[in-house]
């Protein structure tokens, strides 16, 4: 058939040849650390590797057409997580790329390719949007629920650790601009 399929043998990568490049990635460099201790110091190796390997990802796969396994990584993401429902948001985006769901992908990227290719060719990948969409129902109860929860909290600008009103307070706010007729002072 055309479309996924077209070239795409060419950018498959096993499991293998990743951690192989890696290795080899990692092998070529020298942990620079000015910790006090030796788990400081390793702990700080730790991070830097994991950066350094996700920067040379990053640059790996800059304009590099997606390839089959890749298209696949993100459509299994949503069969094992859900979160179709909130694609249209930039959360479950980045949830992917936190996850190293397709190594070198930014959000970004993944999200204009899930809209511009992959979602037109669900069934390429035996899936359909209703499937997809019973994933998100049957989760709901659990890290859907999570998930949009946080989408939520991201849009209406939740902070955590803010000390905010309680319901009691509101009111007694309010009831203060209503009898002392103080509209104008909160437009």
């Amino acid at each position: 058939g055309k479309g996924v399929d077209k070239g795409v043998e060419d950018n498959d990568q096993s499991e293998d040849s990743v951690d192989d490049c890696l290795d080899s990635h990692a092998s070529g460099r020298t942990a620079h650390t000015l910790s006090k201790t030796s788990e400081e110091a390793e702990e700080n190796s730790e991070v830097e590797k994991t950066n350094s390997d996700r920067e040379f990802w990053y640059i790996t796969k800059f304009k590099q057409p997606y390839s089959r396994g890749e298209e696949e990584a993100v459509v299994n993401f949503f069969l094992r997580n859900g979160g179709y429902s909130l694609k249209g948001g930039n959360t479950v985006w980045k949830k992917m790329e936190e996850d190293w769901i397709c190594p070198g992908r930014t959000w970004q990227s993944m999200r204009t390719r899930f809209d511009k290719n992959i979602e037109k060719n669900l069934k390429q990948f035996g899936v359909s949007e209703e499937q997809l969409r019973d994933v998100d129902r049957k989760l709901r109860g659990s890290r859907q629920e999570d998930m949009m929860e946080e989408v939520a909290n991201e849009r209406r600008g939740f902070r955590q650790n803010a000390n905010y009103y309680t319901q009691k307070e509101d009111l007694r706010i309010l009831n203060f601009i209503v009898e002392n007729k103080r509209f104008e002072d909160v437009r």
